[in-house]
């Protein structure tokens, strides 16, 4: 992903690491590990989804128009893109308080828990490497000039996804517990059955 001129191409390969945090909460499930994956994927449908709502917006009738520099100065000709966009991005990179934040202290302490200290360490690293390729996308946002026209906003459905994919990714990471706690029930109760 660090290599990467595509925006949707760097989501997509970013996937895998996501993937691998759902993998690592499942390592330790008599120490909540269940619920935290199950936060973790809420989490992350929410917010990716959030991101290609708005690469859906960039793109053209030709499918052009997640390459990197298409986002150059988006900040300041879409502002309410551009700033979707972070918000999304820095929740994939789990910065606090969003939701991505949240799955991913939920997931590294059941890993604790479980005595996997090590491999929380390496998800967290993996989690820094990742907003280097995610801080790639927002200064190019903010920080470049563009050479391209800006996307037209005519997708009224879009721009309600985008709306309700941040209200998600804020709720989630300021109320994680409301969640995590009704998926810790369900764990429990399906452990009964």
């Amino acid at each position: 992903a660090l290599m990467q001129r595509g925006v949707k191409r760097i989501l997509a390969y970013s996937a895998v690491a996501h993937a691998g945090y759902v993998g690592l909460a499942l390592l330790a499930p008599e120490h909540g590990g269940v619920a935290a994956a199950a936060f973790y994927l809420t989490a992350y449908t929410v917010m990716n989804a959030g991101a290609f709502a708005v690469l859906t917006l960039m793109t053209d009738a030709n499918d052009r128009g997640d390459a990197l520099e298409r986002f150059s100065g988006l900040g300041r000709t879409r502002p309410w893109l551009a700033a979707s966009l972070t918000l999304f991005l820095l929740s994939l990179g789990g910065i606090p308080p969003l939701a991505g934040f949240a799955g991913k202290v939920l997931v590294f302490q059941a890993v604790i828990d479980a005595g996997y200290l090590w491999l929380a360490v390496l998800g967290i690293l993996t989690s820094v490497v990742a907003l280097v390729y995610y801080f790639r996308i927002i200064a190019h946002m903010y920080f470049r000039e563009s050479e391209y026209e800006p996307p037209r906003l005519t997708s009224t459905a879009t721009n309600v996804a985008i709306g309700v994919a941040l209200a998600g990714t804020l709720l989630l990471g300021l109320f994680p517990g409301l969640w995590h706690d009704l998926l810790g029930a369900g764990q429990t109760l399906l452990a009964g059955l």
